[in-house]
């Protein structure tokens, strides 16, 4: 099985002088009107006090009805028309009134409630943004255009048509409109960044002399089509004769006929090579009578067994080696020791140690310096670097607990593009059946090898940082990598060198050069050209909270910075009030952009996550674990880490019908109703709030196909844990939670929230 094309659903004519594998997605543009409005609460900083919180409505008294009002110059929500009724312990007497208080917690209220009166059911809910989005993207067609505008969120399921921008399957940027100046950015406090997720799916080209980058709709023509500019390197190419067609109004004309002059994601075959180099091919567990997969064996104690397994011999021949500092193989044939990139697949049994100096797991937390758990030592940094120079993908398989203060195993395999999973034992039934999920998929799994990835930019901007699971190197406009599968991405930051010319925009593109499962050498390009601005307001309504956050969340596991999350939110919205809001308002008013309404929910739940809050039985393992899982995460699947899925399910034996993504509910216990019946689903985790009987009536045959379906799309085999109400086991339940207070001592949404606000006011102030 083959990495997948780019849109696969699309056709292009037969390639001529530059051959290229074209890729579509369909898409229309947004709509002009605005999406409905919501009631946020009064967020007033002089009444903290409050135990209660009441909303009145009357029209005397002072008190007019709160109404929200989309001001689209602004792209923005504001109470700009009434005021927002303050939080208050007391009701106002002979007037009509309306309360909303907390509901009733089926775990503990104390979990739910807010220190400053505020209701969670009336801030800004990250299941609306969601639902919203579905109404008006889903099924629908979004073009990808040069310079245009945000995209559908990653959970909504619409078409995603290339004319001349990469889509958003492979490409998420911060902001789709770049500040023209660089104190603007400064000042905004908004990370310039993209999301690029190179093998989501591919096309083709050639491209600058100068500076190497690919062809792309970013290149613009001139002199009737006989030279190009290049905005990467801000120069002048001459096109060759063999390659030249005229233009029409700034276009050539074979631009149809040519994916990488018309499209922003394609890729290029460049060569076959032989088959005895290819690496390890996928389907290793199929039923079949032939294969040409070459499987080495070795096994290991305290010696290495190597495993002979020439066809010509009558039986594998074992050879044992027992000096294992100074490796040497005593006979190549039959092993399989050619350089050829694949797949290399430890079982371990047995607690992992290295050397005697290794600190215990308590020493870690007495530590400030958190950078130095996600730090691996130099022996396995080492290791990992040859691997990727080999194309060398590590898997472990754990059948153990892990010790305390034993060393973590899954160094290696995070900076190889593999992965470590562990199992209690194999003595359930449970437990194997997960084994052989992983096994299987592992083995199967789509992958690129020796991964080498460049970034190219226009010349005003630079790449200031690069976050994901691969060893950073001294050049950051080139990563390399030993394999890289399509859920993979990675994010990139970049700086202004100067000014951005608001014409021309800017542009990025990423060239991806690897060998397929079958030894083909490829090279797949994806290039987006965004727009360049004067004014903030459009930085910050062309952004997205999901790419924010995805964002932030490599950022943070990768220099273990916590508290600057707040910081930085913070000033940005401070900014944001202060500069982007044209309508005065008044300080108790919560003013967000239009697409970062789920920011702060997003990133308090960040802020809370086990890698970077550890709770009182969270282990370094654990942590280490739970980050390499996380930082190698797309876009949707982080979105879903960090605002899990919950899923009311219905109680009646005859509802056949398996529940709607568009019938989720938001994350927080009072959400949970004690008699009802939920499934939680995240990529880590997926819970069945009650018990769940194997029956053969409706309900439970489409509850477990859900169950099945969503199993399907994690990266891992996830086993399904049941919780009761009231078990030990809540603990799990509470901290998918992520609007509550968890239990690692992270703030509540509400309250998260009202402190990003009352310190954006002191900063305005």
């Amino acid at each position: 099985m083959e990495v997948p094309a780019v849109n696969q659903s699309y056709t292009h004519p037969p390639p001529q002088p530059w051959a290229v594998q074209s890729l579509r997605t369909p898409a229309m543009p947004p709509p002009s009107c605005p999406p409905p409005s919501y009631h946020y609460p009064n967020l007033n900083p002089d009444q903290q006090s409050v135990t209660s919180m009441n909303y009145t409505t009357g029209t005397s008294g002072g008190h007019r009805p709160q109404s929200l009002y989309w001001d689209p110059s602004q792209q923005s929500y504001q109470d700009v028309l009434n005021p927002v009724p303050e939080i208050t312990n007391m009701t106002t007497q002979g007037m009509p009134q309306r309360s909303y208080s907390l509901p009733t917690s089926p775990v503990s209220n104390s979990k739910t409630e807010s220190r400053y009166g505020l209701d969670p059911q009336l801030l800004p809910s990250v299941v609306q943004v969601i639902k919203e989005d579905r109404i008006q993207w889903e099924g629908k067609v979004f073009v990808s255009e040069s310079k245009s505008s945000v995209p559908p969120l990653s959970s909504t399921r619409c078409t995603l048509e290339d004319r001349g921008n990469a889509t958003a399957r492979f490409i998420r940027c911060t902001s789709y409109s770049f500040p023209v100046e660089a104190q603007s950015a400064q000042k905004s406090h908004l990370p310039l960044g993209a999301i690029v997720c190179p093998l989501a799916r591919p096309e083709k080209g050639e491209g600058c002399a100068h500076c190497g980058a690919f062809m792309s709709p970013a290149m613009s023509w001139q002199d009737c089509g006989q030279r190009f500019y290049c905005p990467f390197c801000d120069k002048h190419n001459e096109v060759p004769w063999q390659s030249y067609q005229p233009t029409n109004q700034g276009r050539r004309v074979d631009c149809e006929k040519k994916p990488e002059l018309s499209l922003g994601s394609y890729e290029i075959l460049e060569k076959q090579t032989c088959d005895e180099n290819g690496p390890a091919r996928p389907h290793l567990l199929e039923e079949t009578n032939h294969s040409d997969l070459r499987v080495g064996l070795m096994t290991y104690d305290s010696q290495i067994h190597l495993y002979n397994l020439s066809p010509a011999l009558s039986r594998p021949h074992m050879m044992v080696i027992t000096d294992c500092e100074e490796l040497e193989l005593p006979v190549v044939e039959g092993l399989l020791a050619a350089a050829s990139p694949g797949k290399l697949l430890i079982f371990h049994s047995s607690p992992v140690s290295e050397g005697t100096d290794q600190k215990s797991s308590s020493g870690f937390f007495s530590s400030n310096k958190v950078k130095s758990i996600f730090q691996g030592p130099d022996s396995s940094t080492s290791l990992a670097k040859e691997c990727v120079s080999q194309g060398c993908n590590v898997h472990i398989f754990m059948f153990s607990q892990q010790e305390v203060g034993g060393a973590w195993p899954g160094h290696i395999p995070f900076h190889t593009g593999g992965g470590v999973i562990c199992y209690n034992s194999l003595q359930s039934e449970m437990e194997q059946e997960c084994f052989r999920a992983d096994l299987s998929r592992c083995v199967n799994m789509q992958m690129a090898f020796k991964v080498q990835l460049r970034v190219f930019v226009s010349k005003e901007m630079r790449i200031s940082g690069c976050y994901g699971s691969f060893i950073a190197g001294p050049d950051s406009c080139c990563v390399a990598m030993a394999a890289l599968d399509w859920r993979t991405a990675l994010a990139f930051e970049f700086s202004h060198n100067r000014s951005l010319d608001e014409t021309r925009g800017i542009a990025i593109q990423f060239v991806l050069s690897y060998s397929s499962s079958s030894g083909e050498n490829r090279t797949r390009v994806h290039t987006v050209i965004l727009s360049a601005s004067c004014q903030l307001l459009d930085t910050f309504r062309s952004s997205q909270a999901e790419t924010l956050l995805t964002f932030y969340c490599k950022k943070s596991m990768e220099t273990s910075l916590r508290e600057e999350l707040q910081t930085e939110v913070t000033e940005m919205l401070a900014c944001f009030r202060k500069h982007s809001c044209t309508t005065s308002v008044s300080p108790g008013q919560l003013v967000l952009p239009q697409f970062l309404k789920a920011v702060p929910v997003y990133i308090n739940s960040l802020r809370k996550s086990e890698v970077l809050l550890p709770g009182l039985r969270s282990s370094v393992h654990q942590r280490l674990q739970l980050r390499s899982l996380i930082v190698s995460m797309d876009t949707l699947c982080t979105a879903s880490q960090f605002y899990p899925l919950i899923l009311p399910l219905s109680v009646s034996a005859d509802n056949a019908n398996m529940p709607s993504l568009g019938e989720a509910v938001r994350c927080t216990v009072s959400s949970l109703d004690p008699g009802g019946l939920y499934l939680i689903y995240c990529p880590l985790a997926l819970l069945l709030w009650i018990k769940l009987p194997v029956l053969e009536n409706p309900l439970s045959i489409s509850t477990r196909a859900l169950i099945c379906s969503l199993q399907s799309s994690a990266a891992v085999a996830l086993q399904l844990k049941l919780v009761r109400e009231g078990d030990s086991c809540e603990e799990s339940l509470q901290r998918l939670l992520v609007e509550d207070k968890s239990p690692n001592g992270g703030a509540s949404y509400a309250d998260f929230l009202f402190h990003l606000h009352v310190n954006a006011l002191r900063i305005i102030v």
